[in-house]
């Protein structure tokens, strides 16, 4: 009785919060109702009158970074630059992405995502929000090394990660390669959102010059699966601030690094 009563509280939950993105109640509950038990159903939804795509097993990164906005403490930042150049490593799906367009859709941005099926989600999506000169997107697992990782795709998306028991093998890719290519057009950037899913101790076997390419850095760290000392420690001899983000629903730990506040 106690499972049905979650299954309905939580049906009921995501209907609320997710019709508005997907024109109403009644198209939102015929999708709820067919994706029950399959976590890569498609859906389609609105953001800004900007259409995209999700699984079913995305849901939980729309409502965190879309609706409750957990990002919400970059707003001036993006509001008051030009045409910032920003770097998103982890972009799943692309929902920082359609966030960050809504706050300036002036950003040029190179996105990063591992997981094949997530990345062809995000080239769809990027590409019906940023003009091609705007975006890129490449498939590369975040990594110290350019060796053929193992990675798993299993359960919620915004969980995949390396892993040796991966299902699937990606391509790594260093911190100084995707800094190079998101700097060749620009002197350095201005925003870099890292969510890595443990991957961030070995991203960051990096030198402090790299990181001095770098205005703003926003990383979630996961306690769970890395040393996370030593990534605070290297941004804290960076960064004149390093300040942990309160008040967000999930527990992990996100900071922002910056020089200028």
């Amino acid at each position: 009785m106690a499972n049905i009563y979650n299954q309905g509280k939580n049906f009921f939950c995501n209907l609320v919060w997710l019709s508005p993105l997907m024109g109403g109640i009644l198209p939102t509950a015929k999708y709820l109702i067919k994706a029950r038990g399959k976590p890569m159903k498609l859906g389609h939804g609105f953001y800004n009158e900007i259409a995209f795509k999700f699984r079913n097993c995305d849901t939980t990164a729309i409502k965190e970074v879309i609706v409750d906005e957990e990002y919400k403490f970059l707003d001036e930042f993006l509001k008051n630059y030009d045409e910032p150049n920003i770097v998103d490593v982890g972009a799943h799906i692309g929902t920082f992405s359609l966030w960050v367009y809504h706050r300036n859709p002036r950003a040029r941005i190179l996105m990063v995502e591992a997981n094949p099926a997530s990345y062809e989600i995000l080239l769809h999506n990027s590409g019906k929000t940023f003009s091609k000169e705007q975006h890129q997107v490449l498939n590369r697992a975040a990594w110290k090394n350019n060796d053929t990782l193992n990675f798993s795709t299993s359960g919620d998306s915004m969980g995949n990660k390396v892993s040796t028991n991966g299902d699937t093998l990606i391509d790594g890719m260093t911190f100084s390669e995707i800094v190079d290519i998101a700097t060749q057009n620009n002197s350095c950037i201005d925003l870099i959102k890292i969510d890595i899913e443990g991957a961030e101790e070995a991203f960051f076997e990096t030198d402090t010059s790299t990181l001095e390419k770098i205005k703003r850095l926003v990383i979630e760290l996961h306690p769970k699966y890395c040393e996370t000392s030593g990534i605070i420690k290297k941004l804290e001899s960076r960064y004149k601030h390093v300040r942990n983000i309160s008040g967000r629903i999930d527990a992990k730990p996100v900071l922002y690094c910056t020089d200028d506040y």
